[in-house]
């Protein structure tokens, strides 16, 4: 199996319950493509820099499992998972990393 991990960037605007059913909606995407290990909420952040306009945000990391170890397909479903980040309006920033 191969190891990832990600960090989303989700806007400080979400908070109490929409906040909790947006990462519920996250990891049910995750869950489609992965096998998530654990999920982390790190809290609500200040930023080093203005991104969309916020100063702050609230980071999420997700561990998760490829288990295909077929090279491309792992790659493939990566994009997807950038893909489907980037589109997400909630999340301001995301980058998801191999791990060994």
């Amino acid at each position: 199996m191969k190891k990832y991990e990600s960090v989303i960037i989700i806007t400080p605007e979400l908070v109490n319950e929409k906040l909790e059913k947006f990462i519920e909606k996250v990891n049910k995407k995750l869950s489609e493509y992965t096998t998530i290990t654990q999920t982390s909420e790190l809290g609500l952040k200040r930023l080093a820099y203005a991104i969309k306009g916020k100063n702050e945000g609230w980071y999420v990391c997700h561990e998760f499992e490829i288990a295909d170890r077929d090279e491309e397909k792992s790659e493939t479903i990566i994009k997807k998972i950038e893909k489907y980040f980037k589109i997400q309006e909630q999340i301001l920033k995301s980058i998801v990393v191999g791990r060994e």
